[in-house]
């Protein structure tokens, strides 16, 4: 199913709301999804439901603000695409945050804008005159997200210019 940013936006803040927080692993623990770290060599995270049990694996080794971006992009997984990770026991590993091939990682990436970077603190520091790789910096962020959470603005009425973003930013290099 397709789902509109704005939508998304919605639904993200919802969870927030519901669970008093932004924080990617207590939001995890509140949707009981267990989180569980590997040695990934070849990406950051994955979404798995088995016998209907959801579950993140992470990468073990992430920077702090990348740990919290993958964790909430794989809750994106789980509150968007459950039916599909239960229809194919996981997503494949060439999937993982390619949003030029797959639309369902572009939105468990609007998800994670959404719930990680507040449309207050952002449009805080847009009327404030800064850029979006000023805005990555101070919300010790990635440019890529911040332009993700631009399209969502966008979406919600905000008469912004499109940022430009990578669209495999969360992949390992």
């Amino acid at each position: 199913m397709n789902h509109s940013a704005d939508r998304i936006a919605n639904l993200a803040d919802h969870l927030v709301e519901k669970y008093h927080t932004r924080d990617p692993e207590e939001l995890a623990s509140c949707l009981r999804i267990t989180i569980m770290e590997r040695n990934f060599k070849k990406q950051n995270g994955a979404y798995v439901v088995e016998a209907g049990n959801p579950f993140i694996f992470i990468k073990k080794d992430l920077p702090s603000y990348m740990r919290k971006m993958v964790i909430t992009h794989e809750i994106g997984h789980d509150r968007l695409h459950r039916a599909e990770a239960e229809g194919t026991c996981f997503f494949h590993e060439f999937e993982l945050f390619n949003m030029a091939a797959s639309r369902m990682e572009y939105e468990a990436n609007l998800m994670a804008a959404q719930i990680l970077l507040p449309d207050r603190e952002i449009l805080e520091y847009i009327q404030m005159g800064y850029d979006t790789q000023q805005i990555a910096n101070i919300m010790h962020s990635d440019i890529n997200l911040v332009a993700l959470k631009n399209d969502i603005l966008i979406a919600r009425g905000h008469s912004f210019r499109r940022q430009d973003h990578n669209n495999c930013f969360l992949r390992p290099e």
